[in-house]
């Protein structure tokens, strides 16, 4: 029996070793978002959302999705690995500036640590990351998706305070998960109202 996860860093530990260990598949984001993120999102917000993980289900934005009034209210897109935004994602999401068709938060989880933006953060730092790898903005490839990004090299790009380092040190580790658990509460409570 697998013990509940602590701290980020041990689900990162646990569940995205090493590309070059042998059986080395990483479970993907909806595996984090079921077995790390909702749990934190019940404590601090004690609401169901309305859709969790809704892929294939049209016009939902996000991983997470809260409504209020039968109408979007708040989402969360979650990425594992590598940034890889379908072309309808991308059109709606990078290249609309019509916000109320975005997510409002972004969690991107690597290696090396995670990441918590707003939506609007994110689609910068995306862009900013692209453009220095590449030499050119991100676009729609060959592949039918938006220009691919590694998290790990979105975190390097991406500020202090939006930034949560994994750690093998307990210690590290349990402060890095308060400061992300605080960040998240924050960002939630901005953008999700509780019930009356």
């Amino acid at each position: 029996m697998i013990n509940a996860i602590g701290t980020f860093s041990e689900y990162v530990n646990r569940y995205m070793p090493s590309r070059s260990q042998e059986n080395s598949k990483w479970p993907g984001e909806h595996h984090f978002v079921a077995a790390y993120l909702l749990p934190r999102l019940f404590n601090t917000l004690p609401i169901v959302p309305n859709y969790i993980n809704p892929d294939g289900t049209k016009d939902i934005i996000g991983d997470v999705t809260y409504y209020q009034d039968d109408n979007h209210k708040f989402a969360i897109e979650v990425k594992m690995g590598t940034i890889r935004l379908t072309k309808n994602q991308f059109n709606k999401w990078i290249e609309n500036p019509d916000q109320t068709q975005h997510p409002n938060l972004f969690i991107a989880v690597g290696t090396k640590g995670l990441c918590l933006l707003s939506w609007l953060k994110f689609v910068e730092y995306y862009k900013r990351a692209v453009q220095k790898r590449s030499g050119e903005p991100p676009k729609i490839g060959k592949s039918g998706y938006g220009s691919f990004l590694g998290i790990n090299e979105l975190i390097k790009h991406v500020d202090d305070a939006s930034r949560f380092e994994t750690s093998q040190d307990p210690k590290n580790a349990a402060f890095e998960e308060s400061r992300f658990q605080v960040t998240l509460k924050e960002n939630l409570l901005n953008g999700v109202s509780l019930p009356q």
